[in-house]
């Protein structure tokens, strides 16, 4: 709320100082002695002093007023006045500050990104903090990070915030936010009444959090006119091509003539002028053989201002395709039958050599369980650590229910199959016990799970806890959709479906050997050292630049480039009100209020008006002289 208030109204007792003041003064007075040499004119002097009495009054007091105008600034200042203060004395205020790529976005040429817009802002806020009153600083961009605890140090808020700067990825203050909620139950005796976001507004509408406080939102103007890469992606095409596809997005209504250039390597495969808008962006589609592991890089070439420089370039890894490699026994032959209608599948056992690892693994066999494949599709047998869940039963039974978003099961029908040799499960036992063991049930029979779903590291595994030789399964059509599915699932599980090039944030996970060291070198050249976990996976690595990551293992390198793509960053795209879960919050475009102390001011103005009244009543009369 805005207004004045005083910090330390108690202050406001100093002003009984002017009673003795007054008392003091009247009693310094005394009647002046004139000697005359007559009395004629006398008269006329009673005449002139009645008629200039009220100025004479006026002229006689008028050190005693000034003395009580010093007495009462002095006051004042004590009390510390502050203008606009909207908290208490001793009021804990996190400042959350969004630095998402579309903050470093500038107004203009040789102008200001958004990030130096609000620190300017900040600043004031720091320093407009009173006596008692401490901050914390949070950074958000698409997670949240502390930047200082709370502290009345000045000095190190500014630091931090001079500190700060924005990270090349998309905004999400989910973190930040659950990050202030947290840290005010860590504040001790201080209160926490508000928190106080800046940003560009160019963030999520709805963020699930719950607020326990009020939260301030002040959007600073969005930056200029911009052009960028928002998608860049690749579907196989035959048996060494890829179809690319690319789009170009514009933050202006008007259309942003440009180029769009294609690298392969050092080689340009593909050039192509366009220009986009905001409504209606430039979608381009071209073909590339592949030979080997390459990186495209898609690079624009921009005629005058563009706000935002790192999503300009982006950047797809393309491998040859390859066909999927089936293990599937000859004694499934409705399997194989189902196989052999989809392209791009190697079947084995076959005539020749077979691979030492594959993609499908579809088996009734013990003896099959050591081959190491993607995906493992594992019939007619109870893994050992599940027969204490259940018991055989009798008859025949079939499927209930099923999840049908399950990737395996998308547009099969499992209604009114029947299936012999069920299983039941034992007396207390629930589907709570499979999930206990790393088992998820996606298909659910009469008396227990039909099939049974398991992920460990990279492997994807389906139990299937009946054989469906002894089933109406492989008479239905749902099957060889099931089998197509698996297939579909393998070329995703060894990223043959799509290619889709890497966003900032994290990189994803990456194979090789157990504990294996890898350096990662970043685009701007800093080198740091990962270690794979015991699935031999190198996971949960952060990629907040834009630009190609070199990594090296023991016996290979590899690079991956990281691109923004981003529409909502590329278009400066912004919000109006946040939902959260039980409350929305406007978002203002007015500057937050500062709260500022006038204490100084006061103290200063009395200072010169004690200097003041010292030159023109106490001089000493060498001075008065002199002057």
């Amino acid at each position: 709320m805005s207004g004045l208030s005083f910090l330390a109204p108690l202050a406001g007792l100093l002003g009984l100082l002017a009673i003795p003041l007054i008392v003091f003064y009247f009693l310094k007075l005394r009647r002046p002695r004139m000697l005359v040499p007559s009395l004629v004119l006398w008269q006329q002097v009673i005449n002139d002093r009645r008629v200039n009495s009220p100025f004479q009054k006026f002229k006689r007091n008028l050190l005693l007023l000034v003395q009580l105008l010093v007495l009462a600034l002095i006051v004042f200042a004590a009390m510390q006045p502050v203008l606009n203060a909207s908290s208490t004395a001793t009021e804990a205020i996190p400042v959350i500050i969004d630095c998402s790529a579309s903050m470093a976005a500038l107004d203009g040429p040789n102008g200001k990104s958004r990030l130096e817009v609000v620190k300017e802002e900040v600043r004031e806020l720091i320093d407009g903090l009173a006596e008692g009153q401490q901050m914390t600083l949070i950074a958000s961009g698409n997670s949240g990070r502390q930047l200082t605890p709370f502290t009345d140090d000045k000095r190190s808020l500014r630091d931090a915030l001079d500190q700060l700067k924005p990270q090349a990825v998309a905004s999400d203050p989910t973190d930040a936010l659950r990050m202030a909620v947290g840290i005010s139950r860590t504040v001790g005796n201080a209160s926490i009444s508000s928190v106080k976001f800046f940003s560009d507004g160019n963030i999520p509408g709805q963020i699930a959090v719950d607020l326990p406080f009020e939260l301030s939102i002040r959007k600073v103007p969005k930056g200029g006119s911009n052009v960028g890469i928002t998608s860049f992606n690749a579907r196989p095409a035959g048996q060494s091509a890829w179809d690319v596809f690319l789009e170009v997005s514009a933050s202006t209504e008007k259309p942003r003539p440009c180029r769009v250039r294609i690298l392969q390597g050092d080689e340009p495969v593909h050039v192509e002028p366009i220009a986009p808008s905001a409504e209606s962006p430039e979608r381009i589609t071209f073909r590339v053989t592949v030979d080997k592991d390459a990186l495209l890089t898609a690079e624009l070439e921009l005629n005058g201002f563009d706000a935002l420089g790192w999503d300009d370039r982006a950047w797809l890894t393309l491998t040859p395709p390859r066909p999927m490699t089936v293990w599937c026994p000859s004694s499934l032959d409705s399997y194989r039958q189902a196989l052999r209608p989809i392209e791009g599948v190697e079947v084995y056992p076959s005539d020749g050599p077979s691979p030492a690892t594959f993609d499908v693994l579809i088996s009734d066999q013990e003896a099959d369980d050591p081959r190491e494949a993607r995906v493992r599709l594992l019939l007619g047998r109870v893994p050992d650590e599940l027969r204490d869940l259940l018991k055989p039963k009798e008859g025949l039974t079939s499927a209930v229910d099923w999840l049908r978003g399950d990737p395996l099961l998308t547009y099969v029908q499992l209604a009114d199959t029947q299936i012999s040799g069920p299983w039941e499960l034992k007396e207390g036992v629930d589907d709570g016990a499979f999930e206990e063991l790393g088992y998820e049930p996606i298909v659910f029979g009469e008396r227990a799970p039909l099939i049974l779903k398991r992920r460990e590291g990279r492997e994807l595994s389906y139990h299937f806890l009946f054989h469906t030789d002894q089933s109406t399964l492989p008479y239905r059509v749902g099957f060889p959709i099931m089998v197509a599915n698996v297939i579909n699932l393998a070329r995703v599980e060894a990223e043959q479906s799509q290619a889709i090039a890497i966003h900032t944030g994290v990189l994803p996970d990456i194979e090789t050997s157990p504990g294996e060291q890898i350096v990662i070198q970043n685009p701007d050249g800093k080198s740091r050292t990962k270690t794979a976990n015991e699935d031999g996976i190198l996971t949960g690595v952060p990629a907040t630049e834009v630009g190609v990551y070199e990594m090296k293992f023991s016996d290979s390198e590899k690079r991956l480039g990281v691109s923004l793509l981003s529409q909502a960053e590329t278009s400066f795209e912004t919000v109006d009100r946040l939902q959260f879960r039980e409350v929305g919050v406007d978002v203002s475009e007015e500057a937050l209020e500062v709260e500022r102390p006038l204490w100084p001011i006061l103290a200063g103005v009395a200072f010169v008006l004690l200097c003041g009244e010292w030159w023109l009543f106490h001089r000493r009369p060498w001075q008065r002289g002199g002057a």
